[in-house]
């Protein structure tokens, strides 16, 4: 009877160990996957910041490129206008200036300036109008880009007057340039201005040899006889610096 007892006993413990054995079990298996929900709750927590901080960097960047692109874009816009004209798209004085002091640094190669101002400019503006004279002085423009080379300098000095930098021409090179650009003047059309009339344009040329040391000073005031020349023996006409005086073509 006694034996009876202690195998209940026994058998009751044993399921009593048993059951709580299956009941730690499972509470240990329900901690694995709280554990493992919270795990992927906060992988997936981790991912949306990551997409958070990469939609931030990309907002970041774009922001950064825009800005730089409008930064790059006004210093170019601010550069065009330190060194164009805007009327006429040449370079301005400062600029050209700069540009041909320091071309005549370099005593290897000949340097040409040619000189041309608009004859009776004064009469278009108060003739037609200061709107047909602007438009006057880009049609002038457009007219002698077309003879131009890529290496050479077209700037407006000011007003009416124009200069030329020439590099690596001999003087009846020049010439014939200058020739050809007071006939491209002359030959201008004026009707799209709205009024019909006729263009010309006195020119001066100078020009320093390779090897010489004439400044820039030097050649421009020399040009501007040259001009002084045209201007004075009937206009629409180019003239060539001779060291004794001023002469003609």
């Amino acid at each position: 009877m006694l034996d009876d007892q202690v195998i209940k006993s026994l058998a009751y413990q044993r399921v009593k160990f048993e059951t709580q054995d299956k009941a730690n079990q499972l509470a240990l298996l329900e901690q694995k996957n709280q554990n493992l929900r919270m795990e992927k709750t906060l992988q997936e927590h981790r991912y949306e910041n990551l997409i958070l901080l990469v939609t931030l960097g990309l907002i970041v960047l774009t922001s950064m490129g825009a800005w730089l692109v409008r930064t790059l874009r006004r210093m170019d816009a601010f550069r065009h206008s330190a060194q164009v004209d805007g009327l006429t798209q040449v370079s301005n004085r400062a600029y050209f200036t700069a540009c041909v002091q320091q071309a005549f640094k370099d005593e290897r190669h000949t340097q040409s300036l040619v000189l041309l101002d608009m004859d009776f400019f004064k009469h278009i503006n108060d003739s037609y109008g200061h709107a047909t004279g602007d438009w006057v002085l880009k049609a002038i423009c457009e007219a002698i880009k077309t003879h131009l080379r890529k290496t050479d300098l077209f700037g407006r000095l000011g007003g009416e007057e124009f200069a030329l930098c020439l590099t690596d021409l001999t003087p009846e090179e020049v010439l014939t340039l200058a020739e050809r650009c007071r006939v491209a003047v002359l030959s201008i059309d004026t009707r799209p201005s709205g009024f019909k009339f006729t263009i010309a344009a006195s020119f001066g040329i100078a020009t320093r040899a390779v090897g010489e040391s004439s400044r820039y000073e030097d050649l421009l005031a020399a040009a501007d006889k040259a001009l002084y020349v045209s201007k004075n023996t009937g206009r629409n006409r180019v003239s060539v610096y001779q060291p004794s005086n001023a002469g003609e073509t």
